[in-house]
């Protein structure tokens, strides 16, 4: 009997899995697609010279709005490869960001596409923020996809996070 309850409650969160996605929305730019649900608001304004924003729904009493960003770097005048800019991007991380440390570094590969992922922890204009970054370096081209939490909420975004950034496509 358990084993029909525990498969009835897989099922279950799986339909409701795919369900959630198809609700999903995507935003193509020139460089790349992502898809991500429908109540994040996506800017392409780039404005603050980031190619993509999107902002989770605020939560009552939040005053942060968590957030996903694209970068898109051109790269061709530096020579850098995966390994080269996540060495020079931890070094910023740590020099650039207030109390920023590193708390987990590791190279990813699935579905044939290889990324540097890394977590860190920083506080800005007094408030402290977790991050999770990818980098994937291609055809001289940098695509650097980070998730910005308050420290408090990063476990309950985390996972739509990396869901988020899973449909990430490069053109």
């Amino acid at each position: 009997m358990k084993k029909i309850t525990l498969l009835l409650l897989v099922t279950a969160l799986m339909c409701i899995t795919v369900e959630a996605q198809e609700s999903w929305k995507t935003t193509t730019l020139d460089n790349f697609s992502i898809q991500h649900p429908n109540d994040w608001k996506a800017d392409t304004s780039k404005t603050v010279g980031v190619d993509l924003i999107l902002y989770a729904p605020q939560e009552i009493g939040d005053n942060f709005k968590e957030n996903i960003n694209v970068v898109v770097q051109d790269l061709s005048e530096y020579n850098l490869n995966l390994d080269s800019y996540t060495k020079l991007s931890e070094e910023q991380i740590k020099n650039m960001l207030e109390g920023g440390k590193i708390t987990k570094s590791e190279r990813i590969t699935a579905d044939s596409k290889t990324y540097h992922r890394i977590q860190y922890v920083g506080t800005q204009s007094g408030i402290a923020l977790k991050f999770e970054q990818r980098y994937y370096v291609e055809n001289d081209t940098a695509y650097v996809l980070t998730v910005t939490c308050l420290n408090s909420n990063f476990d309950a975004y985390i996972v739509l996070s990396r869901k988020i950034f899973d449909t990430f496509q490069m053109k």
